[in-house]
């Protein structure tokens, strides 16, 4: 089975995702019906189609709001540089990387939602980590598009945060 990914802003999975996928999945002979949908089938059965994920990209309140209600888990996948200078959210898994272990997500069930994040929006390593997530098997997966740097302009706190070294302090002249 061949799981094809592809990455919508979440206003369009709320407000008509159906009509960005009709590139997909739209016939060219105008009948509305696609080759090998549930609608082609007997009794509207499912098909062998390939199966389709979408990862959200989610805002900075969708993400607060989930983590408060604790139907999100954060997963920082940010630089140590990064981390020591902004944080990170509070309670968030800390990844090496993108293309991180499977152990280092080990005892979060597949059914989770977990939103990955990095620097903002321009960072891409989130939407790698989303996706390796997705082909190991989680299933509720989305993107904090505006990143740490959106987080803290939100004005959310962030936790491990190192504050920058104070310049030593000169001895007064004599």
């Amino acid at each position: 089975m061949t799981t094809r990914l592809r990455i919508l802003p979440l206003s369009l999975l709320l407000f008509g995702a159906s009509h960005a996928m009709a590139d997909d999945t739209a016939p060219s002979d105008g009948s509305g019906v696609a080759e090998g949908s549930a609608a082609d089938s007997p009794e509207g059965a499912a098909t062998d189609a390939p199966a389709e994920h979408v990862i959200a990209h989610v805002g900075v309140d969708e993400v607060s709001d989930g983590l408060h209600s604790g139907e999100l888990l954060a997963v920082d996948v940010n630089t140590g540089n990064t981390r020591a200078r902004l944080g990170w959210i509070p309670g968030a898994i800390l990844l090496s990387d993108a293309e991180f272990a499977a152990e280092e997500l080990a005892g979060v069930e597949t059914s989770k939602g977990l939103v990955f994040y990095c620097y903002n929006q321009s960072c891409l390593a989130s939407d790698r980590a989303a996706t390796v997530a997705l082909e190991r098997g989680y299933t509720d997966v989305a993107v904090l598009q505006p990143g740490i740097q959106g987080w803290i302009s939100a004005g959310n706190s962030t936790e491990g945060q190192q504050p920058p070294e104070p310049p030593p302090v000169a001895p007064p002249a004599h």
